[in-house]
């Protein structure tokens, strides 16, 4: 009984060290984003802009969604479902009186031609576009192999991550274009999208369809003298999609959506030469802007 009472008690006082430490990487994180968002907000150029964030009525999608209303822009929430986007969007404005103002728009994106109506809906209600944030983006219901992934789910994550953005950087760049506007797009990728991170922990269809998100941002990049197209790799964030994915020891090691805040909205207003078709990793942008480096370094293509 007594060998049973010590192994219990020092497995309690390793579960509590490992929570310890998992509590001051979080703090030290935490302290790393609000000094980055206090440098931005003397310099970050976003009053009046007229935004659509994709998959924002919950997670990264949300936190982006307040913040950039919060410095004055005009941000279409969107969502699979119409009534829960005018929702947030209308608890985003109430909440931030005086800023900027929310819309919500409804669109499954895994219909055929679902991202070109959707920007349609928004030009129509805003007047135009000058900046897009693709971030909605589905996985698989659970970890695979790839050779245990359906075909069906494959398509259906192309659907979404890929094919969807496709569509709404397509009307965008031409709503731009046609304006003559120096507007800008910011793609929401993934960690998983990077070569040298492939691991056998069964999110090959998901990682696939990100590094393709990656490839049209190089090409759309490539063909645009006028509007910039950039990507951001949030690192590992704790959201409704992973929750299913990952046991909860390995999401308390993870941050919170609002962490990619800070990196989000440098690359929403930075100098085009500074971004334009690179490819950031969220942890070390955020760092390198807290530290207050003038260009921060993008990933090595």
């Amino acid at each position: 009984m007594r060998t049973q009472a010590r192994l219990l008690a020092g497995m309690a006082l390793g579960a509590a060290r490992k929570l310890s430490e998992i509590a001051r990487q979080a703090a030290r994180r935490g302290a790393v984003v609000t000094d980055a968002v206090a440098r931005l907000d003397s310099s970050c150029p976003l009053h009046k802009r007229r935004v659509l964030i994709t998959g924002s009525t919950r997670g990264i999608g949300l936190s982006l969604a307040e913040a950039l209303l919060q410095r004055g822009a005009t941000v279409a929430v969107h969502g699979r479902s119409e009534a829960a986007a005018c929702e947030v969007a209308a608890g985003l404005t109430a909440a931030n009186p005086g800023r900027g103002r929310a819309i919500g728009l409804g669109a499954d994106l895994a219909q055929p031609g679902a991202g070109q109506q959707l920007v349609a809906q928004c030009v129509a209600r805003l007047g135009g576009l000058e900046l897009v944030i693709n971030n909605a983006a589905i996985h698989g219901a659970a970890r695979k192999p790839i050779w245990a992934t359906p075909g069906a789910e494959m398509h259906e994550l192309l659907k979404v991550n890929v094919l969807a953005p496709f569509e709404i950087c397509a009307a965008a760049i031409a709503n731009m274009r046609e304006r003559a506007v120096a507007g800008r797009i910011l793609n929401i990728s993934s960690g998983a999208a990077d070569p040298l991170h492939v691991t056998d922990a069964g999110i090959a269809s998901y990682a696939v369809s990100k590094s393709a998100l990656e490839a049209l941002t190089a090409f759309l990049a490539a063909e645009n003298p006028l509007i910039t197209v950039t990507t951001l790799r949030p690192d590992h964030i704790d959201t409704d999609m992973v929750a299913a994915l990952f046991p909860l020891d390995r999401r308390l090691r993870m941050l919170p959506p609002a962490s990619v805040v800070p990196a989000a909205l440098y690359l929403a207003s930075a100098a085009r030469a500074d971004v334009h078709g690179k490819v950031f990793e969220q942890l070390a942008l955020t760092e390198q802007i807290a530290r207050g480096e003038r260009t921060p370094q993008a990933v090595a293509r």
